[in-house]
């Protein structure tokens, strides 16, 4: 768990809770910024499958599994998936 804390305070200084970085389907490195829409594709809690979300921020739980924070609350990336438009090059 020491090593998880360095990585993230690691990570911390050099992303911002604000954006995540993305490869696009092109193979380019992009910065998509808050808030970003994300369809759920599981249950989880009150969100319910194919509902459409804002991720208002983006973080890093303990374990270093990426956290998408929706309505107030974080969950894992990997229940849902980006719909939005990619912002920005970065």
């Amino acid at each position: 768990m020491a090593d998880n804390k360095r990585i993230i305070e690691e990570i911390n200084r050099f992303c911002l809770p604000n954006s995540l970085l993305i490869i696009d389907s092109s193979g380019m490195l992009r910065r998509l910024y808050c808030p970003f829409k994300v369809k759920v594709i599981r249950h989880i809690h009150y969100l319910r499958m194919n509902d459409i979300v804002d991720v208002l921020a983006v973080k890093i739980s303990s374990d270093l599994v990426l956290l998408y924070v929706v309505q107030q609350l974080a969950y894992p990336y990997y229940c849902f998936i980006i719909i939005d438009q990619i912002e920005d090059p970065f």
